[in-house]
């Protein structure tokens, strides 16, 4: 039946997927190796570590960003979805999981991990050049706006801000509204998410408190759902300065529905619309300023092309 709506977003989870889906938006603690892992778009959709989460198996392991994991326990990773692959991966503490891993033109070599509790911040921060803020924010979730207010206060001083939402699934509407809450002032239009069957509803910034220091906000292919929810508004509002390339254009809005001890439906009912009333569902947004990278995985800062255009971007104005 769901096949039928011929929709990617709507689908079955049963308890366990759906405790694994609800665990990765909110970043809570899990049991798995610690690594971020993508599908990439510029290699053939191979099954690729983003990032290492530091200290936890996988960096310990030898697991490097960038590197091809071509089987989890023997099982063909051609063609895996990203669900799919991080329930392989992840398991009971204590438990192993055999990665084989294709790194460079080398041969694949397996290394075998031992899971262990992971836990991953939504948002990270630096400073760059002495007085630009780099912010990281990896999820949309419940306590990502709590996070990023503690970041911004140990930021004071600074001159401006990258913030960066790049490789960002999304998560909540009302955690995007509350990300821009932080950036532009009080009342001013998010997003508009209309249904078919019911009146529009329009979400504003709320709060007295923002911060308008120059802003840069780094997007790429990944950056979908509340990542262009919060990019959109930033950029129809003129708040700031999107840089990167094309998002990924998923404008739909999921609705959970409970079917007790037998698991959830998540399906699509609405559509999310940007402040000038765009639809990027399919479409994406597209940057102001294009910069085009060809790596997706960066092992070292200088070879982020992106970012090191943003910092420049900031050089005469700070």
């Amino acid at each position: 039946m769901l096949k039928a709506l011929d929709d990617p977003y709507s689908y079955y989870m049963d308890p366990e997927e759906y405790r694994e889906f609800f665990n990765s938006i909110n970043m809570s603690d899990y049991s798995g190796v610690g690594i971020i892992v993508e599908l990439d778009k510029k290699n053939d959709n191979k099954f690729t570590v983003i990032e290492t989460v530091q200290g936890g198996p996988g960096e310990k392991g030898g697991l490097k960003p960038g590197d091809l994991i071509v089987s989890i326990d023997g099982y063909d990773t051609k063609g895996i979805t990203i669900e799919d692959g991080i329930k392989r991966i992840r398991g009971p503490k204590g438990t192993e999981v055999l990665l084989s891993i294709q790194r460079g033109e080398r041969e694949s070599f397996d290394i075998a991990l031992t899971r262990d509790v992971i836990h991953v911040t939504n948002v990270s921060y630096s400073i760059k050049n002495e007085n630009i803020g780099y912010i990281k924010i990896r999820t949309f979730g419940d306590n990502t706006a709590c996070e990023l207010e503690k970041v911004l206060e140990k930021l004071r001083g600074v001159k401006a801000y990258i913030l960066d939402l790049r490789n960002n699934g999304g998560g909540y509407i009302e955690s995007a509204v509350d990300v821009c809450s932080k950036f532009l002032p009080e009342g001013k239009v998010i997003v508009t998410v209309k249904e078919k069957s019911s009146f529009p509803l329009t979400y504003k910034t709320r709060g007295k408190i923002h911060y308008d220091l120059p802003l840069v906000v780094l997007v790429n292919q990944y950056s979908a759902s509340a990542s262009e929810i919060t990019a959109g508004a930033i950029q129809d509002n003129k708040r700031g300065t999107l840089m990167g390339v094309k998002t990924f254009g998923k404008g739909s809005v999921q609705t959970v529905y409970p079917l007790g001890i037998s698991g959830v439906l998540k399906l699509t009912g609405a559509y999310y619309f940007t402040p000038s009333n765009r639809n990027i569902d399919k479409a994406g947004l597209e940057p102001d300023i294009k910069i085009e990278m060809d790596k997706l995985v960066i092992e070292n800062e200088s070879d982020d092309i992106q970012l090191q255009k943003a910092i420049e971007f900031f050089l005469e104005k700070v």
